[in-house]
């Protein structure tokens, strides 16, 4: 989806929903029905959390232990 600048599903604990979080100029609508018409049902999210930027570690990396955090709050 070449709107979306950066992505990042993570597992909410809680319920086992799978949270996407995204960055970019686009609608939630735009990214579900296009990551619906890409990959099996099971792996659909069932959020999509807009962000400005995602949480990075020093190195550019994506901060994962954070983003894991920010969904199980």
């Amino acid at each position: 989806i070449p709107q979306v600048k950066a992505a990042c599903c993570v597992q909410r604990r809680s319920d086992d929903t799978l949270v996407l979080y995204y960055t970019g100029d686009i609608e939630k609508a735009e990214i579900q029905k296009a990551v619906g018409d890409k990959i099996p049902k099971y792996m659909i999210p069932g959020e999509y959390l807009h962000r400005e930027e995602l949480p990075m570690l020093e190195s550019g990396k994506l901060n994962r232990k954070l983003m894991d955090e920010m969904v199980n709050e």
